[in-house]
């Protein structure tokens, strides 16, 4: 504002001068020509021409006056707003380098601590190198021991089989062949006929002994015509056993005594048929459990069935008896499907 208004001054001085120099050029030229009341109305005319200059020069400098205040107070506005946005910039920097601060103290306490860490590691590094050198050592001294040991233990293994090889051998060399059966089971054939080589001269006897094992076991398992049929063959070919003999006419009679227990059950059946006694006195159920009983009697002595000669037969035998014994009324059809 210091400045318009030394410029409104100077404007002034300039306007006075000049009507100055216009009163003072009036004046000479009034003097020269003769005629001083032209020259007043003349300066009168310029004197009103020189005040509506003024005032038109006012009015330009009112308005340039005014739009100069706008923008400086826009500009005092601005410089307000931008020093507070300043000052929070400042401040915020000041929280930021406050923080700033903060993680750098922080950071050199872990990159302490890390330190210290690396060292400890190293440390425990070094000491499990040290152990993995010592159990890397260890596990050389195992190997070596452990193939020394295999060595010996396959050494002492190959002795143990040469010696138990000649003790068996030498077993059934003394022994019959029922006398082979007598005192073995399949199993231990089977195990020993792993360790008997196959060109000694027992071999042979071992297998004829596995023969008889293998045809004993079809009389623990439900009748097999092809099966039977088989293994009658077979134990024709081991001469002068007279276990072998007897199995063969088990074998043999096999058929029979299956087929016989199914007809015994036919009539059991038969007997369910024609009477029933649920919800009758003992007495009647005991007549019926006799009946039944008779018909399983007469096939146990009619065919002479016995447990150790045909087990599975004899099992079969027990299980009508019991059912029967239990219920007089109680199907055993599903018993008689055991058989064929």
């Amino acid at each position: 504002m210091s400045i318009m208004k030394a410029n409104w001054a100077i404007n002034k001085i300039l306007l006075f001068v000049f009507l100055f120099l216009s009163i003072a050029s009036v004046n000479a030229k009034t003097e020269k020509d003769g005629g001083l009341l032209d020259k007043l109305e003349q300066l009168s005319v310029e004197k009103n021409a020189l005040k509506r200059s003024c005032d038109s020069l006012k009015k330009v400098q009112k308005v340039k006056l005014d739009s100069v205040s706008a923008i400086v107070k826009s500009l005092e506005t601005r410089i307000k707003a931008d020093s507070m946005e300043m000052i929070k910039k400042l401040e915020s920097s000041r929280d930021s380098v406050a923080l700033l601060k903060a993680d750098l103290e922080k950071n050199k306490k872990y990159e302490n601590e890390l330190s210290v860490l690396k060292i400890s590691v190293s440390d425990k590094e070094q000491t499990i190198a040290s152990l993995n050198n010592t159990i890397k050592q260890k596990d050389e001294t195992i190997a070596q021991e452990k193939k020394n040991s295999d060595m010996k233990a396959s050494q002492s293994y190959e002795k143990g089989k040469s010696d138990a090889k000649s003790l068996l051998e030498n077993i059934y060399k003394s022994n019959s062949i029922d006398q082979i059966i007598e005192l073995s089971t399949k199993g231990s054939i089977e195990r020993d006929l792993k360790v008997i080589d196959k060109f000694s001269s027992v071999y042979s006897k071992l297998q004829q002994a596995l023969i008889f094992f293998q045809s004993a076991e079809l009389l623990n398992r439900k009748y097999n015509q092809s099966q039977v049929s088989d293994a009658k063959m077979k134990l024709k070919s081991i001469q002068g056993s007279k276990k072998a003999a007897s199995l063969w006419t088990l074998l043999d009679d096999y058929s029979s005594m299956s087929d016989g227990l199914y007809s015994s059950i036919d009539k059991i059946n038969e007997i369910d048929a024609k009477e029933r006694v649920s919800g009758m006195g003992d007495n009647v159920k005991s007549k019926k459990y006799a009946k039944i009983f008779g018909v399983l009697s007469e096939y146990v002595f009619g065919y002479g069935l016995k447990a150790e000669e045909y087990p599975y037969v004899y099992n079969v035998w027990i299980q009508i008896l019991n059912k029967k014994q239990a219920d007089p009324d109680a199907s055993v059809k599903d018993l008689q499907l055991l058989l064929k």
